[in-house]
């Protein structure tokens, strides 16, 4: 794993911050690469293929952000040692049990009213998304944001409240 998101996000030529995507009594979080909005990338691309389950996954958004606390069933554990889940409806829907459409995402601090969302991954039933050399990328970028994130609020340079994430620095959200 990247061990300095900071250097080696500048030494390639990569912009990443954090920005509020999906404010609510729970919030979201995304990672923006490269003026990129990883979550709205990947659902604007998934919208083609898949369009029923983009809508799921849309809707499964919306409920989440309303809820009181976003709770670990309430997502599925991709990376358990570094704390990544998918952010997907998997309950099943009429014919379709299935849902391939998944978003990564990571618990900020303790909390358990805020997520960071990355990019997402198509998952086959029988791969896991250790042998998915795209899904294991992003997740990789989202541990090491997460871990920049953590020293941050650690060191005091960006609070969090309720479920708003406040930067002490007008830069703070940004490696």
């Amino acid at each position: 794993y990247l061990k300095n998101l900071h250097y080696i996000a500048r030494s390639v030529g990569m912009e990443v911050s954090i920005v509020p995507w999906l404010p609510g009594s729970c919030s979201c979080y995304a990672i923006k690469l490269n003026g990129i909005l990883l979550p709205e990338q990947f659902v604007i691309g998934i919208e083609r293929e898949y369009p029923k389950d983009a809508e799921r996954l849309a809707k499964f958004l919306v409920r989440l952000r309303g809820e009181t606390y976003i709770r670990p069933n309430q997502l599925r554990c991709e990376l358990p040692n570094e704390g990544v889940y998918a952010m997907y409806d998997h309950k099943p829907m009429g014919k379709e049990p299935y849902n391939p459409v998944r978003l990564l995402c990571s618990y900020v601090s303790n909390s358990n009213r805020i997520l960071l969302v990355g990019g997402g991954f198509t998952k086959s039933k029988t791969q896991p998304i250790q042998q998915d050399a795209e899904a294991m990328e992003q997740a990789t970028l989202l541990v090491n944001v997460v871990r920049e994130l953590h020293q941050r609020i650690d060191a005091g340079e960006i609070q969090v409240e309720g479920s708003e994430l406040l930067p002490r620095y007008s830069d703070s959200l940004q490696f």
